[in-house]
């Protein structure tokens, strides 16, 4: 946590007067116990530290930046003689109430100024810190949201609810009303409340702190304007999901982002909280940072940030996998309410300049990896040394719903360079993850880092994988050399993966005493899986076929 500076007590109590969030000391833990990952293009650095670590730079064409991640496993906790605490008596909060006309005032704004100079984003997902979401719903919001499955039944539900939010980083919290909550998820979605306010599910939802409301009367233009630019540490939108596939660990997806972010991809923040709804405890869940323009602007030189991005998915058009490529069937802009709420979900869905862009870099894309007879095409249009760096985490850690494996679950960008970059999102498959779904029957543990089978879509059809490294170009073996080292460098060198004990204690710490949830579906933490492969025993299994076929 950032020291706060200090100012006149009457002068703090003027501005905090209405806030609903304590300031207290930061704690303080002992020097032998915190880890912390820094990454550069070249190589990993482990340090000890008492501080928080500040954002690193890493550069692939562009500039891009990747926070990193402060592992702390000390419980304890104290202050200073010198600190001073002020505490500031938190109000009652009201239930949501779409008829009470609530509204963002200017006391909140202050606080939530307040709040964003206390803490940054990096502290929101450091997983030394015990987080907090509080959800209140009025019964009538939070039925309507669980109905709103029937209303679009093959996809999520565009349609965001009110609810008012707490937000706790240890002891501090910051309270906001009238944010948009929806359901989120394909497979995950399903109804989970009564009209009697009854939860008995666990479903994924995503808040949006900055959503003008339908169902809210706000006082003026003026109002609606400061919603839209509402952010909480630099977040307008916040995904939440719970431990749908059983990971006893709980944090196999969070180490994996971890993982890209450490061997130099521009990776999104994930974290963990505590949710509960109406005082009502949902367990565990896993926080997303969204991959939008703010994710850009926060990774990004000025220069860069104005690309296109696109979310690259297999959807109903069909899957993200190179082979073809057209505006307004495949290619455009997510539309919901298309097609009698069938919805237009494009397998190359884009997030930014969706009113200007005509697609071109991407359609220059598709061309070239089909029609290309050399590297030096491909690299023109695709930034190649950044694939072989997504590729080599993207095989270690096993996902079969990727861009490889299922053409799926992948961001695509262009920066100024109009050159293609790739960024990982929703790794719930990873590192032997099997419940439900195991394509081809051994976790991912058997495939080696040239296998022409694509393992939740039957043979390969990708010109990317096929052309650099699959059946390359004129017999070229540069990209297959050089995917082969950074996975060997994965497997010796990185730092993550060597803690996994470690971040799982640290998240046990904060989190085991919450487990059980209203509906009974969460797990408990173990190393231990009885549904999944474990940890180790994946990486054991997956290291050694890499050994086995990385000359084939």
């Amino acid at each position: 946590m950032k020291k706060i500076k200090f100012i006149p007590l009457l002068s703090l109590l003027a501005v905090l007067s209405s806030c609903n969030f304590t300031i207290g000391p930061a704690p303080s833990s002992s020097e032998d116990t915190t880890l912390s990952t820094s990454t550069s293009d070249s190589e990993t650095t482990t340090t000890t530290t008492t501080t928080s670590t500040s954002e690193n730079e890493t550069t692939t064409t562009s500039t891009l930046s990747n926070p990193t991640t402060s592992l702390d496993t000390s419980t304890t906790t104290g202050t200073s003689e010198e600190s001073i605490s002020i505490s500031i008596k938190d109000p009652t909060t009201p239930s949501v109430s779409i008829d009470d006309g609530l509204d963002i005032d200017h006391e909140e704004e202050k606080c939530i100024q307040e709040f964003n100079s206390m803490y940054e984003l990096k502290d929101f997902f450091d997983i030394n810190n015990k987080i907090n979401i509080e959800i209140e719903m009025d019964k009538k919001q939070l039925f309507q949201l669980s109905e709103d499955f029937d209303a679009y039944p093959h996809h999520s539900s565009p349609i965001y609810r009110v609810c008012n939010v707490r937000i706790s980083i240890n002891d501090d919290s910051i309270y906001l009303k009238n944010v948009g909550i929806r359901l989120k998820g394909n497979t995950s979605r399903r109804k989970f409340a009564d009209e009697n306010g009854n939860i008995y599910a666990l479903v994924h939802f995503k808040l949006n702190f900055a959503k003008v409301l339908d169902d809210v009367t706000y006082k003026s233009k003026d109002e609606e304007a400061r919603i839209d630019d509402r952010n909480i540490l630099g977040l307008k939108k916040l995904d939440i999901k719970w431990n749908k596939n059983y990971d006893s660990t709980h944090i196999k997806e969070y180490v994996a982002h971890e993982l890209y972010k450490e061997f130099n991809v521009i990776d999104t923040n994930v974290g963990f909280s505590q949710v509960s709804i109406n005082g009502s405890n949902m367990g565990l869940y896993l926080t997303y940072e969204n991959i939008d323009k703010q994710f850009l602007k926060k990774r990004m030189d000025k220069v860069d940030q104005k690309g296109d991005l696109y979310k690259m998915t297999y959807t109903a058009s069909g899957p993200a996998d190179f082979t073809n490529g057209e505006v307004g069937r495949n290619i455009g802009v997510e539309d919901e309410d298309a097609n009698n709420r069938n919805g237009f979900f494009p397998a190359y869905d884009l997030k930014t300049n969706e009113d200007e862009s005509t697609h071109e870099n991407l359609l220059n894309v598709i061309n070239v990896l089909n029609n290309a007879k050399t590297f030096e095409e491909i690299d023109k249009y695709v930034n190649l040394n950044q694939f072989i760096e997504y590729e080599a985490v993207s095989y270690v850690i096993g996902d079969p719903d990727d861009l490889r494996n299922n053409y799926n679950n992948t961001y695509g960008y262009f920066p100024s360079d109009n050159r293609l970059i790739f960024i990982p999102y929703d790794k719930d498959r990873v590192f032997g993850i099997t419940k439900d779904w195991d394509p081809n029957g051994s976790g991912m543990t058997t495939n080696g880092p040239f296998s022409d089978n694509a393992c939740g879509a039957g043979k390969q059809q990708n010109p990317l994988y096929l052309k650099t490294l699959i059946n390359p170009l004129n017999g070229d073996t540069t990209y297959k050399d050089m995917l082969v080292s950074k996975i060997e460098n994965i497997f010796a060198n990185s730092k993550i993966l060597k803690s996994f004990d470690k971040i799982f204690q640290i998240v046990k710490h904060n989190y085991e005493d919450i487990i059980d949830c209203v509906t009974g579906e969460d797990v408990g933490f173990s190393l231990e899986d009885n549904i999944n492969w474990e940890f180790a025993d994946f990486i054991s299994a997956k290291e050694k076929t890499f050994e086995d076929k990385k000359n084939r």
